[in-house]
């Protein structure tokens, strides 16, 4: 028994002597402050301790006293932010993340900077030096948690946090420092003049709807309501046909078969997505994403992930491809009129979701990483909502853009703004507008060879986490990444084709014909996607010219690939593929896509930045987590489809084209 007692005495000597030699245990008082009430309540929390006290050891007791597994990458110390917060009283407290910056001596640097496999007897500074891998977790940076009196500001923890490092023997030189919005402090929920400006649209547009559904249901013949075709634009009932009706068919073809394209590459950016958040918040088994983006067998399923993003731009530009030119044959087809309803399709969600972010998200969550993001978000969107209301936010101001997804909006909007104004112009005389749609096409792609050749860029977007940390100001990002000219090449590829499928009413395929296109297009999807894991090594990646080639002929290839594929679902002989996504289940739910892509982020931010705890990947946490995340987004996407999407849409349409054109189901 004796023995027992002594060996674990003996370990846990060893474990303090081994934490505080490579980082000391931080104070959570500061009785030398130059603040009065800051000293004063540290010298409370002192006597409280020493006393034993309650309320003293909650505060001690939720502070992180030794980091754990940040060899493997977990940097993130959580400690216990509900405990903390509980203390009002004699002192109030908050909950900081202090950052510490390993100064690991440049000498260690004898292992392969690239490796993942360390010997035993290799030093642990070798693990910790951080040598510019961007595949790799910087482990010399580490976030502790502690709850300290709330009268002590960010700049005095971090100047006595630094006094109190000078004074320790560890076997590195450390600088604390304090992040923005490191601390969250005991704040009172006080609404402000644009948070009872959007509650009070939001009760609004309720009241509409359930006052429009009464009148709706009362009404025994809405043929003759002249009245009351405002109020029917915001029935539920009206507003449950039209999700529930498939798409007219279009000159013969049946575009409902793609909604389940439309979904599925969807579900597949939000578990792109879900990814990602698994790298922004704290994970238990980091070097478990080090590993996936550098094994082949894994790299080639994660690594060109960001490809997937063409799938919307190709079948966009395939639906206005076709539906553009219908609408160009009716007699005096107005181009302003056509522009800007495309515009009200889009942005009645987009602006009450920025005003969201504006407003009330700040009030929807807490926890160790909450103000860290949600404050940036906040800001961000208070600054510049406008440029998303003018569809400009992937050229002005990205670094501090709001709703950082929302990039693609513009994109798309702009390249339905360029292929509409040039069909209208040259649409009596079709060869002058087919050749300037190859031309623009030739123009898409020497901009995608020359940004990426002249740059020297990777050849696709890097899912690292050092991307995900600050995602607007990666360089790839903001300077390639959401440009509409570099992204244009799917976009234009698809419209052409549309446009063809619209002109020349192709008959439907011979089974032979069907199973080889879906053959051909298949296999050119997967060499294509799968091809990305050559580039994402970073020892073996090749930028420059081979990068350039291969990025611009990636998005080509892709594109034509998935034309391939939608020409299948749409026209092919029965097929497995066009049995699939053209399930009646994908008629009402791919409504939900365009909702589900601007609200996914918030549903994942929520989660992820309101945990206690750090995760452990396993492909099962991340199907399960991606799982949860499309129910989520989809209930709110319903929501936002009968309280805000349909009812705008037909009231425009009503306003714009006319009472008959108030029930259109086209999606332009």
């Amino acid at each position: 028994m004796r023995r027992t007692l002594w060996t674990l005495h003996l370990l846990a000597f060893i474990g303090v002597s081994f934490s505080q030699d490579l980082v000391p245990v931080l104070p959570i008082t500061f009785p030398k402050s130059n603040v009065a009430q800051c000293m004063t309540d540290s010298l409370l929390l002192e006597k409280g301790f020493q006393q034993k006290l309650y309320w003293a050891m909650k505060m001690y007791d939720a502070s992180v006293k030794s980091p754990v597994g940040f060899g493997s990458g977990t940097t993130l110390q959580f400690g216990d932010f509900n405990e903390c917060m509980t203390v009002t009283e004699p002192i109030r407290s908050q909950f900081c993340v202090v950052t510490l910056v390993l100064q690991v001596d440049p000498s260690y640097n004898r292992t392969d900077p690239y490796t993942n496999d360390y010997r035993p007897d290799d030093s642990i500074w070798e693990v910790i030096n951080d040598r510019g891998v961007d595949t790799k977790q910087m482990r010399n940076i580490i976030h502790i948690s502690l709850c300290v009196p709330e009268s002590c500001n960010e700049n005095v923890i971090k100047y006595e946090m630094n006094n109190f490092l000078a004074t320790q023997n560890t076997s590195v030189p450390m600088i604390a420092t304090l992040l923005p919005n490191a601390c969250t402090h005991h704040e009172e929920i006080s609404l402000q003049t644009p948070d009872v400006i959007f509650c009070s649209l939001c009760v609004l547009l309720v009241a509409l709807v359930v006052l429009a559904t009464v009148y709706d249901m009362r009404s025994q013949d809405t043929s003759k309501m002249t009245k009351g075709n405002f109020l029917m634009c915001f029935s539920m009932r009206n507003t449950y046909k039209t999700f529930m009706t498939p798409t007219p068919s279009m000159n013969g073809i049946d575009l409902n078969r793609i909604t389940g394209l439309y979904l599925i590459s969807t579900f597949t950016v939000v578990l792109g997505h879900r990814l990602g958040m698994f790298m922004v918040g704290a994970m238990v088994n980091y070097d478990l994403i080090e590993k996936i983006f550098r094994i082949p067998k894994y790299s080639m399923w994660a690594s060109h992930v960001s490809i997937v993003v063409d799938n919307f731009f190709t079948l966009s530009g395939f639906m206005v491809g076709m539906m553009v030119p219908n609408y160009m044959e009716k007699p005096n087809p107005n181009l302003p009129l056509l522009c800007l309803n495309r515009y009200i399709r889009l942005m009645p969600v987009f602006a009450l979701v920025t005003f969201f972010y504006a407003t009330m998200l700040r009030f929807t969550g807490d926890g160790v990483l909450w103000n860290f993001a949600i404050k940036v978000e906040t800001a961000n969107c208070r600054e510049n909502w406008w440029t998303n209301l003018l569809f400009i936010n992937n050229y002005v101001n990205t670094g501090n853009s709001c709703i950082v997804q929302a990039w693609y909006l513009p994109c798309d909007f702009h390249m339905f703004l360029i292929v509409t104004s040039v069909f209208y112009f040259t649409r009596k005389k079709p060869k002058i507008f087919q050749a300037l749609i190859v031309a623009l096409i030739a123009m898409a792609l020497f901009a995608h060879f020359y940004g990426t050749y002249a740059w020297n860029l990777t050849p696709y977007l890097l899912f690292f986490k050092r991307m995900w940390d600050d995602m607007r100001n990666y360089d790839y990002f903001k300077q390639f990444y959401i440009k509409t000219h570099f992204r244009a090449t799917p976009y234009l590829v698809g419209f052409l084709a549309g446009y063809t499928f619209y002109m020349k009413k192709p008959s439907n395929m011979s089974t032979t014909r069907t199973y080889s296109l879906m053959t051909f297009g298949l296999l050119t999807l997967s060499i294509t996607y799968w091809s990305g894991s050559l580039f994402s090594e970073p020892e073996h990646r090749r930028l420059g010219f081979y990068s350039a080639f291969y990025s611009t002929a990636a998005t080509a290839l892709w594109a034509i690939g998935y034309l391939m594929i939608i020409a299948v679902v749409i026209i092919g002989a029965d097929n497995p593929l066009q049995k699939f996504f053209s399930s009646k289940i994908f008629i009402p739910i791919g409504k939900l896509s365009y909702n589900i892509y601007i609200i996914h982020m918030y549903v994942q931010m929520h989660s992820t930045l309101t945990k206690r705890t750090p995760s452990y990947l396993t492909m099962t946490e991340l199907v399960g987590k991606t799982i949860a995340d499309i129910i989520y987004s989809s209930l709110i996407g319903l929501f936002l489809y009968f309280f805000v999407e349909n009812p705008c849409r037909s009231l425009a349409k009503y306003l714009l084209f006319g009472r008959r054109k108030a029930k259109s189901n086209n999606p332009v």
